[in-house]
């Protein structure tokens, strides 16, 4: 089993922009009081969350490189 928690507002709202909702980083995503995601990896290492009723395909990275920052402009 892999737990793998994102918490706190900075790196949960930053981490769902980029890497699971792709939103603009200028998008509100309301966070309460030491919320928190949490990325379900299976036995293929295939990652997601689910947030509300919506379940996001999330991309791994190799070991020892980490997830390129997605600049989206309008």
């Amino acid at each position: 089993m892999i737990i793998w928690n994102v918490s706190h507002y900075d790196t949960v709202t930053t981490y769902f922009k980029n890497h699971v909702a792709n939103i603009d980083q200028k998008e509100y995503v309301p966070v309460d009081y030491d919320g928190g995601i949490s990325l379900v990896i299976d036995s293929k290492y295939n990652a997601s969350v689910t947030v509300g009723k919506t379940t996001y395909p999330v991309e791994l990275t190799k070991k020892g490189t980490a997830l390129d920052r997605v600049l989206r402009a309008k």
